[in-house]
């Protein structure tokens, strides 16, 4: 896969639900996370471009928001962020089977980025997540982001702790920040390994170090 930041990235389309996705085969990277865990400025860091809006404010993201690289034929997904405590319960639960459908059905997907704020413990959604994906033989990378707020001692100990709750081969955690963008080419590797299996059919790769600083 070439590098996608020389390559124009288009907006394609906000859908309100996985009904609404485009009924093809072109690849599809998922990044997912809670609010305002930094999905939208990884997009536009990984991209080198400014795709998403990015806010301070939990929540922003009300659509599933649809990039493509027609060069590519990639796609990045990035879905609304959950568990923002002021989301109401019925919204909550409607996104929550959004991604559950998504991740069960997509025949497009071939990896999803799990955004967690370094700061923070895994939840029940993001085990959950974690958990589907390796039902289906999904590879999942943990993104371990906003890094530059603690200490690299402290993200260390964060890495060793996250990494002791996930008992999966086919998952990978990285250390990011999407503000200083470390991590950013470990990141850009893993999402080009991802291509590349999907392309000689190899679903079935396993990770035997599930921890990248």
């Amino acid at each position: 896969m070439k590098k996608y930041t020389n390559h124009i990235i288009n907006y394609l389309l906000s859908a309100p639900n996985i009904n609404q996705l485009p009924n093809d085969h072109i690849t599809e990277i998922a990044f997912m996370g809670r609010s305002n865990s930094g999905k939208s400025s990884t997009i536009n860091i990984l991209t080198n471009q400014k795709l998403t809006k990015t806010s301070k404010k939990p929540g922003c993201t009300k659509l599933i928001n649809l990039f493509e690289i027609p060069t590519l034929k990639i796609r990045f997904i990035d879905f609304p962020g959950y568990g923002y405590a002021k989301t109401q319960k019925t919204i909550k639960t409607t996104w929550e089977n959004t991604i559950n459908q998504y991740l069960k059905k997509r025949k497009n997907l071939i990896g999803v980025i799990l955004l967690i704020d370094i700061r923070r413990s895994i939840n029940q959604t993001d085990r959950a997540i974690v958990q589907q994906n390796n039902q289906n033989n999904t590879p999942t990378l943990l993104l371990l982001n906003k890094s530059d707020k603690i200490t690299d001692h402290s993200s260390s100990i964060q890495l060793q702790e996250i990494s002791k709750t996930i008992n999966s081969q086919n998952t990978q955690i990285l250390i990011f920040s999407s503000r200083t963008a470390k991590g950013i080419n470990k990141l850009r590797y893993i999402i080009k390994n991802w291509c590349c299996n999907k392309k000689n059919n190899n679903y079935k790769k396993n990770y035997n170090n599930n921890a990248c600083l």
